[in-house]
């Protein structure tokens, strides 16, 4: 009886801590950057009534345990780092990360040092690793509400100072601008000779092709001229068959009626003259029909003799020449599409010649700016700058003169556990022994996120997902009571069995 009411307490203990942690997510909708959290539950050991038993085959089969459990406890408390909207704010200072990472923020009350070492630096062989060493006390956030304060200094709302690393400008060296002009003549080179010889063979592939397609339609009209005499020979022979036995019936009917005359049957006499007329009539139509196709028969030899010079082609021969030169057709129309394919290459070396050149050229006089990761992480300073902007790597740039120049680039920190991230308050998480060792690096490198400029992270609370919890906690903490309303009912039955 006792078991029921620690088991209810537990729950309406838990369901509170639960409801708490709700609440809090539903307080932070919109604060920048918030990811929610969640209370896990598990249950707590339980009471053992029986053992399980492994039986005595046949005579008995195994049992299993029963159990009685305690009531629940809390498992644990998540932070959940699902990616949030951005919320364009167009304030150039404001920075969202898009995708993993976290903003480098100094440890308060702790005094910079020019240069700490964190990130990846080149080693003795000049080879490009990843260096762990990270300053102990850092903190880290994804809001990226950033100010620039009067010493210029880059620094949150609270006034903690922003990591980065330092950009400078390096000059592209002259051996490798004119390793890209020459390049470039070179490609200029051969895509002149391959446009050259392109430029013949189509020419040449044209002209043959344009020959080819005049032998085609000569001879597909040669094919389709002789199947039309075949087709008209035909008609006429069936013509003079239809006459033949038009006349072979007239002859029929006329010795029918002959038979008949003489006798004294007006019936016999009129159904064999009916057959005369009948039989005369298709005699006529029968050499109406010869006279019809010997004409057409004359009409398609003159087309056969206007192509070929005779009035005699057997179709099958017409067909196979229409096919040869459908052949040689095809066979010159392939060299005229290598043709062009050559040209297009040609082309397009030539312009990447000139494209890689004109590159070389204005390399020899250009700057480039470098990220100096081996000089490790700096307090990103701005004093006396104007012009200040962001771009999708967190590189800062400003204007000195007429001159758009890059001095620092926002550091990122990346970690193989960001549920292990704890909360620090104004939105800073710090480093705990779970989340592994942290790696700075920039953005959209290592696979940290890319920086949207003028945009901050929206909280990730979801208040469709929160109002459900809420119900579903109200309705586990409503039902702990009774758990607990209905075990003090059974004991107050219990105590008043005697009176």
């Amino acid at each position: 009886m006792m078991r029921s009411l620690y088991s209810g307490v537990s729950g309406l203990r838990n369901h509170q801590t639960r409801m708490d942690v709700i609440g809090n997510n539903i307080s932070n909708v919109n604060t920048t950057a918030y990811k929610a959290s969640r209370a896990v539950f598990q249950d707590v050991y339980s009471q053992n009534v029986r053992q399980a038993g492994t039986g005595q085959p046949p005579i008995t089969g195994g049992t299993n345990p029963s159990q009685i459990g305690l009531g629940v406890r809390l498992s644990a408390v998540d932070t959940i780092f699902n990616p949030a909207a951005t919320a364009r704010t167009d304030n150039p200072t404001d920075l969202a990360i898009e995708g993993d990472g976290f903003f480098i923020i100094h440890p308060p009350n702790q005094k910079p040092e020019a240069g700490e070492r964190a990130g990846w630096f080149t080693n003795e062989d000049g080879q490009e690793t990843v260096n762990a060493v990270f300053a102990k006390g850092y903190l880290f956030t994804r809001a990226g509400n950033f100010y620039v304060d009067a010493e210029g200094r880059l620094v949150t709302s609270d006034g903690y100072y922003v990591m980065g690393f330092v950009v400078e400008e390096e000059s592209l060296m002259s051996d490798d601008a004119l390793e890209i002009i020459l390049n470039g003549e070179k490609d200029r080179t051969e895509g002149a000779i391959l446009v050259g010889q392109a430029t013949i063979d189509k020419e040449v592939a044209q002209a043959a092709v344009n020959a080819a397609r005049i032998a085609l339609n000569l001879a597909r009209e040669i094919w389709v001229a002789a199947e039309k005499v075949k087709t008209a020979q035909d008609a006429v022979d069936r013509a003079e068959t239809n006459l033949e036995e038009a006349e072979e019936a007239l002859t029929d009917a006329r010795s029918e009626l002959a038979l008949v005359s003489g006798g004294t049957d007006p019936a016999a006499i009129a159904a064999a003259e009916a057959k005369v007329r009948a039989a005369e009539a298709a005699v006529v139509a029968a050499e109406k029909a010869i006279e019809a196709t010997e004409k057409a028969l004359a009409s398609a030899k003159s087309a056969l003799i206007a192509l070929t010079g005779s009035d005699a082609l057997d179709p099958a021969d017409a067909q196979a020449s229409f096919d040869n030169a459908t052949d040689v057709f095809e066979t010159e129309q392939k060299k005229l599409n290598q043709a062009n394919a050559d040209l297009a290459v040609g082309q397009a070396l030539i312009a990447q010649g000139n494209k890689m050149v004109e590159e070389g050229t204005q390399a020899l006089t250009a700057t480039t700016y470098v990220t100096k990761h081996e000089n490790g992480l700096q307090l990103i300073n701005l004093e006396g700058e104007v012009g200040i902007s962001f771009d999708d790597t967190g590189t800062i740039w400003v204007m000195r003169g007429e001159q758009k120049v890059a001095v620092f680039q926002v550091a990122l920190a990346m970690f193989t556990n960001n549920a292990g991230l704890e909360k620090k308050g104004n939105s800073l998480y710090s480093a705990t022994g779970n989340t592994g060792i942290p790696i700075a690096t920039t953005s959209q490198l290592y696979g940290a996120g890319k920086i949207n400029p003028g945009g901050l992270e929206m909280s990730n609370v979801d208040l469709a997902s929160e109002f459900t919890d809420m119900i579903v906690t109200q309705r586990g903490f409503q039902a702990n009571s009774r758990v607990i309303t209905t075990s003090d009912a059974m004991l107050e039955e219990l105590v008043n069995l005697k009176r």
